[in-house]
C-alpha cells in the first residue's frame, strides 16, 4: 500500500513537470497610444531641400590705418657739419659707418641730399676734410683793340667808344662746358689801387672777351681774373695793360727807391717789418698774400717813405708774399715783391724722436 501510494506521487510528479515544459511565445505589446502633446513625426529618405533664406545685409568692415611712428634723430650722438664736397656716402665713411645709418639717424628723407651747414648727428667725432686750394695761374695780360696808337707801353684809346677786351689762358679757356668766369678791372690812376669791375664773360668756351665802353677821363691800367664757379680765384693776369685817352697826357711814373723786409725767413707767429721809399707817386698800397696764393690783407693810401709791422698768423707756413704799388696818376705804374719764407716751430709738446702714426 505504502508502495503504491510512492508510485502515485512520483507519477503526479512526472506529470506536472511535463506541463510546465511548454512553449513560450512573445508577449504581445500593448496598443500604442498617442500623447495628445505629441505630433506624428514622418520621415522622408529623400535628400532634404535647405530652406530658402532671406539674405542679411551685413555691414562694410572698417579699415583702420595706423600712422607711422614719427621719425627722432639721435640726439644722443656727435654732431658734424657738412661743407662744401660732402657726400653722405663720405661722411659715413669718416665716421666709420654706413649712409643707411647715417640717414637713420638723421631721419633724412633722401639720403642723396644734403646741403651745406646742414647738422648731422654721426656715431664717431670726425674733422672736416682737409682741402687744398687750387693754386692760382698767373699768364699774360689784356688784349685791347682797337687802339688808337701805342705809345711806349700805353695804349691809347679814342675816348667815348667802344674797344674789345680779350685775355685767353690755355685750359682754362675755349674749354666746353666750363662753368668758370672771367671778369675785367680798370684801377683807374689817381684812385689808389683799387679795381674797378667793368665787365664778366661767363662764357669760357669761346675764349674770354667782354666789350667795354671807354669813359672821356680813361687813364689807368686793365687786369683780369678767372674764378670757379664757387668764386675762387684760379687765374690772374701776370702783368696790367696801361690805357690812356687821346687828349691825356701821362705823367711821370713813379719810382721804387727801395722795398726790403726786416727777415726772410720768420717762424709764424713772429713779425715782420717792412721798409719802402718811392717816388713820383701819390701815395703806396702794400698787399700781403697768403702760402696758398690768396690776399689776405692790402693797405692803402701809405706814405711813400715810411715802414709797417705784419704780425705773421700762427698757422701760416710757406712762402709769403708782399706786393708794393705806388698810387699815383701815371700810366706806368712799377709794382715790387718780396718774398718772406714762414715756418711752422717745432711744438713743445711733441717728442722729436717719436714719429706720428700713419693710416
Amino acid at each position: 500500500m505504502r508502495l503504491f501510494a510512492t508510485v502515485i506521487v512520483i507519477a503526479l510528479c512526472t506529470l506536472t513537470s511535463a506541463c510546465n515544459i511548454s512553449i513560450q511565445r512573445e508577449p504581445t505589446p500593448p496598443p500604442a497610444t498617442a500623447l495628445p502633446s505629441q505630433t506624428p513625426m514622418i520621415f522622408n529618405t529623400d535628400t532634404p531641400v535647405p530652406p530658402t533664406s532671406t539674405p542679411t545685409s551685413i555691414p562694410p568692415t572698417s579699415i583702420i590705418i595706423i600712422p607711422p611712428t614719427a621719425c627722432v634723430p639721435r640726439t644722443d650722438l656727435p654732431t658734424y657739419t657738412v661743407v662744401v664736397g660732402d657726400t653722405l656716402a663720405s661722411v659715413a665713411r669718416r665716421a666709420n659707418s654706413t649712409s643707411n645709418d647715417l640717414a637713420r639717424y638723421n631721419c633724412l628723407a633722401n639720403p642723396n641730399v644734403i646741403t651745406v651747414g646742414q647738422v648731422l648727428r654721426v656715431p664717431n667725432p670726425i674733422l672736416p676734410p682737409t682741402i687744398t686750394p687750387p693754386s692760382v695761374q698767373v699768364i699774360g695780360a689784356v688784349s685791347v683793340a682797337p687802339v688808337l696808337r701805342v705809345e711806349g707801353d700805353v695804349n691809347v684809346l679814342v675816348p667815348d667808344g667802344n674797344v674789345t677786351l680779350t685775355w685767353n689762358v690755355p685750359g682754362l679757356t675755349n674749354v666746353t662746358g666750363s662753368t668758370a668766369r672771367m671778369q675785367f678791372y680798370v684801377t683807374p690812376s689817381g684812385t689808389g689801387s683799387t679795381p674797378v669791375l667793368i665787365g664778366t664773360d661767363a662764357n669760357l668756351a669761346d675764349g674770354g672777351a667782354i666789350t667795354w665802353h671807354v669813359p672821356n677821363s680813361a687813364l689807368g691800367w686793365l687786369t683780369a681774373q678767372i674764378v670757379s664757379a664757387d668764386f675762387v680765384v684760379i687765374a690772374r693776369t701776370a702783368a696790367s695793360t696801361r690805357i690812356a685817352v687821346e687828349w691825356q697826357t701821362p705823367v711821370p711814373s713813379p719810382v721804387i727807391v727801395s722795398f726790403t723786409a726786416s727777415n726772410a725767413s720768420v717762424n709764424a707767429g713772429e713779425s715782420v717789418t717792412l721798409n719802402w721809399v718811392v717816388t713820383n707817386a701819390d701815395g703806396v698800397s702794400i698787399s700781403v698774400i697768403n702760402p696758398n696764393g690768396s690776399e689776405v690783407v692790402r693797405y692803402n693810401n701809405l706814405a711813400l717813405s715810411s715802414s709797417l709791422i705784419y704780425d705773421v698768423p700762427s698757422t701760416y707756413s710757406g712762402a709769403l708774399i708782399f706786393r708794393l704799388v705806388p698810387q699815383a696818376a701815371s700810366t706806368n705804374i712799377p709794382t715790387q715783391q718780396i718774398s718772406v719764407t714762414v715756418v711752422l716751430p717745432p711744438s713743445e709738446f711733441n717728442d722729436p724722436g717719436e714719429q706720428s702714426a700713419t693710416e
